[in-house]
């Protein structure tokens, strides 16, 4: 959405929210896609783009598919630490019996087994946002660039690159974002006329 009318700040922040939702699921496509494409031969880093997809901010139906598949593949790579916090996310979700089956099976092998085989890219109790360009995570506290537009998060070597994610703005280029046009003309108009009373 590069341009759109709205009528109320109410509706600004609703658009602002769609924004967000939005950025969350091209985020995740994003991830999917390089995961299935690119990765598909290197499971280390299949796991850890699932691992990665499973921190959007996704609906709890998407959030579920991709804590199955995170799952599956951290069972496949033998890392059932990893494969075990999936399942208890999974099982937090309430899922439909086979799916709640299938996270309680992965949790009696994950029990038998503590242990993960590779070391991952991932820490999920250190909350992260995933850069959409090198696809590694910028935890809490470490420095990154943020889309003008669209807000998504960078590592600071992406600066002054297209955002991946809307395909409008550079990385760390300072802008305005969506404004309330009508809300900015009308300060202005207020700022004009007590000018008036000035002179």
């Amino acid at each position: 959405v590069l341009a759109a009318c709205v009528d109320s700040k109410q509706e600004l922040d609703e658009l602002r929210e769609q924004m967000g939702i939005c950025r969350e699921y091209i985020t995740a496509a994003v991830l999917e896609t390089t995961r299935r494409d690119q990765f598909k031969d290197d499971p280390t880093r299949n796991v850890e783009l699932a691992a990665y997809l499973t921190h959007c901010n996704l609906q709890p139906l998407h959030l579920l598919i991709s804590l199955r598949s995170a799952m599956s593949s951290a069972v496949k790579l033998k890392n059932y630490n990893t494969a075990a916090s999936f399942a208890r996310r999974l099982l937090e979700l309430n899922p439909k019996a086979e799916h709640k089956e299938q996270a309680l099976k992965v949790l009696k092998v994950c029990d038998q087994n503590k242990s993960n085989a590779v070391e991952l890219q991932y820490d999920e109790r250190n909350p992260f946002v995933v850069c959409t360009a090198t696809f590694k995570p910028i935890y809490r506290g470490q420095p990154m660039s943020r889309c003008g537009f669209c807000s998504a998060p960078f590592d600071p070597s992406c600066k002054g690159k297209l955002c991946a994610i809307c395909q409008v703005a550079e990385v760390g280029f300072k802008g305005t974002g969506l404004t309330n046009a009508r809300q900015q003309r009308s300060k202005q108009q207020v700022q004009s006329d007590i000018g008036d009373f000035d002179d």
